[in-house]
């Protein structure tokens, strides 16, 4: 990763995983504070989710300050090409918290064993993203207009486009706004997406 000095950074909301990167990069606390500030509430609703039942409210409040802890060690690995910061960090934490599984051992160990880690997938991406891509999604959709949000809820729910004809019935607008407003909104989420760090490809295959 080019390093590049925070002032060179813009501050808008767009870049904040960039300024925060480089902030870690060069070893600055403040960059330590913002990440968790700015990623630590989403990642730890997904490890709440992931390890239901398992690890506590507080036992992830300690993993992540742990998994902070080693991403500012670690930032020189970070590498904004290969993914969003969001999702290097969720992998940091994840790790983190089925360490502290396995430290804690007995009735925990047996737990985990219900909780594996998501098999390698065959074109070598990280599947740890997965859980990441499905929360900036969900965040990208919600920032949606009211009926461009409808519609795509629809078609994630169905797995694919749902016919138009059906969707202007139970939206009570025209068939052909239905394929305005898919258009838009699928335009929309490419950009939203993009600013998280995700490639056109993996863009196409989530919207």
């Amino acid at each position: 990763m080019t390093v590049r000095t925070v002032e060179q950074v813009s501050p808008s909301k767009e870049d904040e995983e960039l300024r925060i990167a480089l902030l870690l990069i060069e070893g600055k606390r403040e960059g330590l504070f913002a990440l968790l500030d700015a990623l630590a509430p989403k990642v730890k609703g997904i490890l709440l989710h992931k390890f239901e039942g398992i690890l506590t409210d507080a036992d992830v409040d300690d993993v992540l300050l742990l998994a902070a802890q080693k991403a500012f060690d670690a930032a020189g690995d970070f590498d904004e090409r290969e993914g969003s910061l969001g999702g290097w960090f969720y992998g940091i934490a994840y790790h983190a918290a089925v360490d502290r599984l396995r430290r804690l051992g007995g009735e925990a160990m047996t737990s985990l064993d219900d909780h594996p880690a998501p098999a390698a997938k065959a074109d070598g991406t990280e599947p740890l993203m997965d859980d990441v891509m499905r929360a900036d999604l969900t965040d990208c959709v919600e920032g949606l207009g009211e009926l461009q949000r409808k519609i795509i809820e629809a078609d994630l729910l169905a797995g694919s486009p749902v016919d138009a004809e059906s969707l202007s019935k139970k939206l009570g607008i025209p068939k052909q706004n239905v394929y305005s407003y898919r258009e838009k909104a699928h335009r929309a989420l490419e950009k939203c997406m993009s600013k998280c760090g995700y490639s056109g490809e993996t863009i196409r295959r989530t919207s």
